[in-house]
Formats: C-alpha cells, structure tokens, sequence
C-alpha cells in the first residue's frame, strides 16, 4: 500500500471524529454565546453580541494567516470588507453584519438613540435568504407587529444567529480543506435542537418575569 492509500485511509477514519469534535465545539461556543449576552437590556445584548461577531471575524482572518494585530486593521468594517473581498463572507452576510455595527455605533455613541420598527424591519430585510426563512415564523416584522413584542428575543436570535454563520465558516475552513467535505451541515443540524429549546428557555423566562412584575 502506497503512503498516499495510507493517507486517505487514515483521513477517511479520522472524518467521524472531526465532525463530532466539531460540532461539540459549535455547541459550546453557542452556550458561551448565550451566557455572555444574556441581558433584559437590548444595548448591553448587541455590544456583547458584536463583541463575539468581530472575534469570529479575527478568526476567519486568521485562518488566511492575516495577523490582525500586525496590520492596520484597527475597526471591525475594514476587517469585514477584508473577509467580504476574499470572497470569505457573501453579499447578504456582509450587509447584514454592517448594519449590525451601524446599530452597535449608535447605540455605543449616542444616549438618545431608539430601537424601533424601522430599524428592525431593516436589518430582518438584509439578513440571507435561509436565515429569514427559519425566522419568519416567530420573529419576521409582521409577526412581531401581530404579537406586540418586543425586540429582545428576536434580536437574540438574529445576532446569534449572525454570528452562528461566521463561527460555522470558522470551523468549516479546516475541514474542507483536510477532508474536502462540509461539515456545516452536521454541525446546524446537530446544534439545532438544542438551540431551539434554549430559545423556549429564554421566551419561558422573560414571561415568567413579565408575570412577576404584573402581579407585585
């Protein structure tokens, strides 16, 4: 047997192990992602949330053997642009990440500023295709208008789920190149589940809250 069989042999064994490794990473770091932000306060859920969403973009950039500290890099749009013109991030994920920090600014930098239906409405219309279809359920404008929500969920899950997209390229990246397979697919399907019953946990909570401060 040839050292090249030996080789595709020995990756081909090794597949199983890197996806189920992979996917526990992806669901530790959507635990992590969700400790970290949680918040009855929508300012501190986006600056945490974006905090995680220019980390993973380093990380991506990273796997181009792009330093980030040894460049002039220095605010998350410029490191975006990067990933965008590498062809790492397409068209509506880039639009929808720097909306996101269009928001992050103004809330970062000015006391009045309001989140409200327009600014919802905008950032829901920019997200990607497959990200509206698995929302439009609960949290498209529309529903939320119907129910009288607010936006503390849903902008939960869209920031989360904003940053889920970079951290599944994050680990995506070595797979695909090791094993020239996709292993997003696993690791969406596996974390879904879970994210779902963490997202009732999250809705149970805050109702649970809503009704304590009703009857007090």
């Amino acid at each position: 047997m040839s050292e090249e069989q030996n080789t595709e042999e020995l990756l081909e064994s090794i597949k199983p192990l890197y996806t189920e490794a992979t996917k526990k990473v992806y669901r530790e770091s959507w635990e992590e992602f969700f400790r970290t932000t949680t918040s009855d306060e929508l300012l501190i859920v986006v600056l945490r949330s974006h905090i995680f969403i220019e980390n993973e973009i380093e990380n991506l950039l990273s796997k181009f053997s792009i330093k980030v500290e040894k460049t002039k890099l220095q605010f998350y749009i410029q490191k975006l642009d990067l990933l965008n013109s590498i062809g790492v991030v397409e068209k509506e994920l880039y639009d929808s990440l720097s909306f996101v920090n269009q928001i992050r600014n103004k809330f970062a930098h000015r006391l009045d500023y309001e989140f409200n239906n327009e600014v919802y409405n905008d950032l829901y219309s920019k997200l990607p295709g497959d990200m509206r279809s698995e929302m439009a359920k609960e949290f498209s404008p529309e529903k939320l208008r119907t129910n009288g929500s607010d936006y503390l969920v849903p902008m939960r899950r869209v920031l989360g789920s904003l940053w889920a997209k970079l951290k599944e390229k994050s680990l995506d990246l070595w797979g695909r190149e090791i094993f020239a397979i996709d292993v997003r697919t696993h690791i969406h399907q596996d974390a879904h589940i879970h994210l779902s019953q963490y997202y009732e946990d999250i809705k149970k909570s805050l109702e649970s809250t809503e009704d304590q401060k009703e009857q007090e």
